[in-house]
């Protein structure tokens, strides 16, 4: 659950970013820092948005996976 919840998460940022953000900095709004998403595409986010994105494809893409390790590991020890 952890695992599939870290990648639609994943995927709602990577495809909001890309449809919401600007293409071109925006410094009256703060949207100065650049990010590549949705396979090539850069946008221009604030400080939060580059944080938040950055936790989301960083820490909480390594727990999913983890969790993801954890249940192979489960079901084939226990072949639950």
């Amino acid at each position: 659950m952890a695992f599939a919840a870290s990648m639609l998460w994943a995927i709602f940022i990577h495809l909001s970013y890309d449809h919401k953000m600007p293409q071109a900095p925006q410094p009256d709004t703060g949207r100065v820092y650049r990010m590549t998403v949705n396979h090539g595409d850069v946008v221009y986010v604030t400080k939060g948005e580059l944080d938040r994105a950055q936790f989301v494809l960083n820490k909480v893409f390594w727990v999913g996976m983890a969790c993801f390790g954890v249940l192979i590991i489960l079901k084939v020890r226990w072949k639950v």
